[in-house]
C-alpha cells in the first residue's frame, strides 16, 4: 500500500512539474515536507510547515540581498558576513526541523533572527539604516503561534526579545555615539529604499497571511468539531453568543434504537471488535438520519437516539421518522451480514411536544426532555427484537401510508396501560 501511494505521489509531482509554474508547486511541497517523517501532533505538523516556508522565504531575501549586494558593489566584508550568517541561520533551522528537533528550531527562531540582525546593524553601522524592527515583527508574529498553551512562558520571553532588540535599534544611537566599522554608501541606500522595504513589506505580508490561513484552518476544525456534536443551527446560535438555549416543540417524533444482547455479546469480544461492530452499525444509522432529515441526539452504549421535527419545526416529522426507523431495521440487518453476527435492534417510536436545549458547557449536549421521550423511551424497551413499536399517537399521526401490525395493549410505568403497535412497512405508491 504504501509503495503504491509513493507511486502515485510521485506521478502528481511530475505532473506538476508540467503544469504552468509547476515546479513552484513542487518546491513548495519540498519545502513543506521537511521533517514531517517524525512523530508531531497534527496542531504541530502545521506549524512546521509555517516554519518551512517562512524561513525559506527568509533566506530566499537573504540570496537575493547577496546578489544585489555584489552586483552594485554595495558592501564590504562585514555586510557580506552579515549575510552569510543569516542564511547559516536559516539552514540550520531547516536542520532542525529535518532531524525531527522542532522545538529548538522554534526556539532558535524566536530568540535568533532579532538578536542576531540587531548586533551586526549596530556594530556595522551603528544605527539601523533598513528599519529592521519591521522584520523583527513578522519574527514577533510568527511566534504567537509557534507556541502552544504549555509554552507561554517561552513565547512571552521571545515577545520581551523581539521588543528589546526593536528598542535598542531605535534609541541606542539616540543617546550614545556608537562606533560605526563602515558607511551606508550610496549603493547599500539604493538597496534600503528600492530592495529591503519592499522586501520587508513582503515578508510581514506573508507572515501575516500565514498567521490568517491558520487560524482559518483552526476556525473550520473547531466549527467541525462543534457541528459534529450539535445541530448546524444550534451551533450558530452558540457562536454567535447564546448562553442559554431551550425551545419548546409541540410536534416531535423521537425515535430510540437499541441492539439487542450487545451486552452479553461485548463481554465475549475484544475491545476493538466491540467499537468495530457499533461503529459499523451507528454509521450507518448516522447516513439515513441525515437521508431523512432526523438530527442525531446521542449514543449511550448501544442504544441510538434520533429526533425529526427539531431543531427547526417539520409538518412531515412522523413519516421521516418512519422512514427513518425502516431504514435503520435495513442496516442492522446489513451489517449482520456483513459482520457474520446475529445482530438485532429493538426500535420504539412515539411523538408529542418536548424542550430542546443545550446543557453543559465543557462536553456539552443538545438534548430534549419530557414525557414524549419517556414513551418513546419505554416504546424501545418494551419492543422486540427486529420489529418497531409505535405509539397509538404516533400511528394516528402517520396516517393511512403505512401499514401496522394489530393493536395492543402494554403496560407503561408511569403512564399505565398504553395502546400500541408494529410498525411494518410503507405502503406502496399506486
Amino acid at each position: 500500500m504504501n509503495k503504491e501511494a509513493n507511486q502515485a505521489n510521485k506521478g502528481s509531482v511530475e505532473t506538476d512539474r508540467f503544469r504552468p509554474f509547476g515546479f513552484l508547486t513542487v518546491i513548495v511541497r519540498m519545502i513543506d515536507d521537511i521533517g514531517q517523517g517524525h512523530f508531531l501532533r497534527p496542531r504541530d505538523r502545521r506549524r512546521l510547515v509555517i516554519v518551512n516556508r517562512m524561513i525559506s522565504l527568509f533566506a530566499l531575501c537573504m540570496i537575493i540581498r547577496q546578489v544585489l549586494l555584489l552586483t552594485l558593489d554595495a558592501g564590504g566584508i562585514l555586510q557580506n558576513l552579515a549575510g552569510i550568517s543569516l542564511l547559516g541561520f536559516c539552514l540550520l533551522v531547516l536542520l532542525l526541523n529535518a532531524s525531527g528537533r522542532f522545538f529548538w528550531a522554534k526556539i532558535l527562531i524566536a530568540y535568533g533572527p532579532p538578536q542576531l540582525m540587531t548586533g551586526w546593524l549596530l556594530y556595522i553601522y551603528g544605527h539601523d539604516p533598513a528599519d529592521t524592527w519591521m522584520t523583527i515583527t513578522g519574527f514577533m508574529m510568527i511566534c504567537l503561534i509557534l507556541f502552544g498553551k504549555r509554552e507561554k512562558g517561552i513565547m512571552l520571553g521571545a515577545l520581551v526579545n523581539g521588543m528589546a532588540c526593536m528598542f535598542a535599534l531605535a534609541l541606542l544611537p539616540r543617546f550614545f555615539s556608537l562606533p560605526r566599522k563602515s558607511e551606508v554608501s550610496e549603493g547599500l541606500q539604493f538597496m534600503v529604499d528600492w530592495f529591503f522595504s519592499p522586501v520587508i513589506f513582503c515578508f510581514l505580508a506573508g507572515v501575516a497571511w500565514m498567521i490568517y490561513r491558520d487560524s482559518l484552518k483552526a476556525e473550520a476544525r473547531a466549527d467541525q468539531l462543534l457541528l459534529n456534536v450539535l445541530p448546524k443551527s444550534i451551533a450558530e446560535r452558540l457562536k454567535e453568543g447564546e448562553d442559554y438555549i431551550a425551545d419548546r416543540f409541540s410536534g416531535v417524533s423521537i425515535i430510540f434504537v437499541d441492539v439487542a444482547n450487545f451486552t452479553n455479546m461485548s463481554s465475549r469480544l475484544e475491545p476493538n471488535e466491540v467499537v468495530r461492530i457499533l461503529d459499523s452499525v451507528f454509521r450507518r444509522f448516522d447516513a439515513v438520519s441525515e437521508t431523512y432529515g432526523a438530527e442525531k441526539i446521542k449514543t449511550i452504549g448501544d442504544g441510538y437516539m434520533a429526533a425529526t421535527g427539531v431543531p427547526k419545526t417539520d409538518p412531515e416529522h412522523a413519516r421521516n421518522a418512519a422512514r427513518t426507523a425502516l431504514a435503520f431495521r435495513r442496516c442492522a440487518e446489513e451489517s449482520a451480514r456483513e459482520l457474520g453476527l446475529e445482530l438485532g435492534i429493538r426500535v420504539g417510536i412515539h411523538c408529542g411536544p418536548v424542550v430542546a436545549g443545550v446543557i453543559g458547557t465543557k462536553k456539552f449536549i443538545y438534548d430534549m426532555w419530557g414525557d414524549t421521550v419517556n414513551v418513546a423511551s419505554r416504546m424501545e424497551s418494551h419492543s422486540q427484537v427486529g420489529k418497531i413499536q409505535v405509539s397509538g399517537t404516533f400511528r394516528d399521526e402517520l396516517g393511512d401510508d403505512f401499514e401496522f401490525s394489530e393493536p395492543r395493549e402494554i403496560e407503561i410505568k408511569g403512564k399505565g396501560p398504553m395502546e400500541t403497535c408494529f410498525l411494518l412497512r410503507e405502503k406502496a405508491n399506486d
